[in-house]
């Protein structure tokens, strides 16, 4: 990595491109919505027993619009996204309305600083969560060491982080595949391998790692394979 691109502020230019993309305020695509679907299938097949709908408290990370939170909201006690754009973060609340999920709500925060520590934020201080889930913004944050090292501060003990995220494999798309307008926000083109994401996992000390591929899909016309990372925050 060059100077120049390790000193680029990627959680910037996501706030920047999807303030504007909510600005926009343009009907979610269809196929994000099925997509959204199927992530959910997966992770309720994959984890049943991680998701209660009388006591799982979630914290959604990065959770956008809230697709695939707002799925999920009839399987847990409550749910809180956060992500970095003000915008996004009044759909997801303008959403959870209509569908009448009075225990799902979502807060603008920075948590991806760039040190593993999470920026001062009232309704996060202190809180701690059954599952910490981020879903297809991995490849958005400029360190994944970091990213997960502050997830699991919000972790209670016993409690797993869950990351969905496109599977690296040796023919990656190039970065010319990636949408001009998003390239600036993407930090990792072509997805991780598992011992990438096993290493970011181990090292912010969570146990019991997990990795497997949960589907293969056609999104933004290339096909993509997804998978889970599973980590354990260990009981005291």
């Amino acid at each position: 990595m060059s100077a120049d691109e390790s000193a680029h502020d990627y959680a910037a230019a996501n706030k920047k491109i999807f303030d504007k993309k909510a600005a926009e305020n343009t009907a979610i695509p269809a196929e994000l919505s099925v997509l959204a679907r199927a992530v959910t299938g997966a992770l309720l097949l994959t984890y049943p027993t991680l998701f209660d709908r009388t006591k799982t408290e979630l914290l959604d990370f990065a959770c956008g619009a809230g697709l695939v939170a707002l799925e999920l909201a009839p399987h847990v006690r409550s749910v809180l996204g956060v992500d970095i754009s003000e915008g996004v973060v009044e759909r997801f609340n303008e959403r959870a309305a209509e569908l009448g999920a009075a225990h799902a709500r979502a807060v603008a925060a920075r948590l991806d600083t760039g040190d593993g520590a999470p920026e001062a934020c009232a309704t996060l201080e202190g809180a701690t969560f059954d599952v910490v889930l981020c879903s297809f913004s991995y490849h958005h944050v400029a360190s994944i060491a970091a990213t997960t090292r502050t997830l699991a501060r919000f972790l209670r003990p016993g409690g797993a982080l869950l990351v969905l995220d496109t599977l690296r494999r040796s023919d990656t798309a190039p970065v010319e595949e990636i949408p001009e307008e998003f390239r600036p926000a993407v930090a990792h083109v072509g997805g991780f391998t598992e011992a990438q994401m096993r290493e970011a996992f181990e090292a912010a000390g969570l146990v019991g790692f997990e990795f497997g591929e949960a589907m293969t899909k056609t999104i933004m016309g290339r096909e993509q394979t997804l998978f889970i990372a599973k980590g354990v925050s260990p009981q005291l």
